[in-house]
């Protein structure tokens, strides 16, 4: 495998905006570990079975194959030329059979996430990580929102306006009914007289998630699923519910989606 052209295609994009540093030292890494394990039997079927089985959980596994797309579209120019195609939904399938303690890895229910931002103390974090779990926005999106770009509709309506996201792509993003935080963040908003972001840097959010045993991103994928069901609840059919939750997390593709709406937590 081309390791120092996929360390460059990465960089590239990173300079352009349209990953982060983190995104590709993660890339970088899965294809590495691929590439120790295989070292010139670059086979689908090779591949799949050492993505079962170094993969840790589905998070990971999930790294894994975005790592794989990306290889194929920057270094090799082909899109599915080494899982040729291999639906992520059997690959899952095979993950799940690998251990009879399925889902033991996903240490908490939505509803236990909930309960541990509701208990911070500190007010500016949990309205950070309230909002990132109520609109689905991506952690560096909620570590650079402005108060100009909160706004405040009636009753409890709520929108984010989300200036260069991914792709450094503008979107407007409805926040998921919350009477506590609008009126909360509406009162916050109005006293941070600072231009400076509302909340603390990506770091930090992420560093006092994981002290209380959050992984942020977690917010986003309880978010989806939300947006889903409220999607479908309203009446819409299941694909036109599947393309709101890609339009308001900023999805590119519908295959990402289908991932966050897959991802199962831990039941209480």
């Amino acid at each position: 495998m081309r390791l120092e052209s996929f360390r460059m295609a990465l960089k590239k994009q990173v300079v352009q905006g349209q990953i982060t540093e983190d995104t590709a030292t993660t890339y970088l890494g899965c294809i590495k570990r691929i590439h120790e394990r295989a070292l010139d039997d670059i086979s689908a079927e090779k591949i799949k079975y050492i993505l079962v089985d170094i993969a840790k959980s589905k998070t990971e596994l999930i790294k894994y194959v975005s790592a794989i797309r990306k290889y194929e579209q920057e270094v090799m120019k082909r899109d599915k030329a080494l899982l040729f195609g291999e639906p992520e939904s059997e690959l899952f399938s095979l993950f799940s059979c690998k251990s009879n303690k399925r889902n033991n890895h996903f240490k908490h229910s939505s509803v236990t996430i909930t309960r541990k931002i509701n208990a911070l103390r500190n007010e500016k974090l949990k309205y950070a990580l309230r909002l990132q779990l109520r609109s689905g926005l991506r952690v560096k999106e909620i570590s650079q929102l402005k108060k100009d770009q909160l706004l405040f509709g009636e009753e409890n309506e709520m929108k984010v306006v989300v200036k260069q996201g991914k792709g450094r792509k503008d979107r407007i993003v409805e926040v998921l009914e919350d009477q506590y935080l609008r009126e909360r963040l509406s009162d916050y908003v109005v006293n941070h007289e600072s231009e400076e972001p509302l909340f603390y840097s990506r770091s930090y959010i992420k560093k006092k998630a994981a002290e209380i045993d959050i992984k942020t991103h977690d917010l986003r994928r309880i978010n989806a699923q939300e947006r889903l069901k409220k999607a479908l609840d309203e009446g819409k059919s299941l694909a036109e519910a599947k393309d709101i939750v890609k339009e308001q997390l900023g999805h590119e593709n519908i295959k990402t989606t289908d991932i966050y709406l897959s991802y199962r937590f831990k039941k209480k």
